[in-house]
């Protein structure tokens, strides 16, 4: 595990509440994501992206030294970003989402 993955599984388990969803699974690798199922990884995320990804759900942070750097970065943010199709999906509430790992009655759901 390299050093920002560390600090951030160490920020996620300090600073988010226990029975929010980044406490379960935030990220991994290619064995990891495949699991028992490596047939359907390319179906699975292609669900996923196709039921979860929409630009309503999206936020960009920008950190900038200068108003000039703010100018230029945000047509290149408007650009890359603005092709992203908003599908209305709304607030994604993660708090019916139960811990990973825990016997069903210790989970917290919201």
């Amino acid at each position: 595990m390299s050093d920002f993955s560390r600090i951030e599984q160490l920020y996620c388990e300090n600073t988010v509440s226990k029975s929010h969803f980044l406490n379960c699974f935030a990220w991994g690798n290619l064995k990891s994501l495949m699991g028992e199922q490596k047939d359907t990884l390319w179906d699975d995320l292609k669900d996923f992206y196709e039921s979860q990804y929409s630009a309503d759900r999206l936020k960009v942070v920008i950190q900038v030294k200068t108003e000039d750097d703010m100018a230029e970065l945000r047509t290149w943010v408007t650009e890359s970003f603005g092709v992203i199709e908003n599908k209305s999906f709304g607030f994604q509430d993660f708090s019916r989402i139960p811990k990973q790992g825990l016997a069903p009655e210790s989970q917290v759901v919201g």
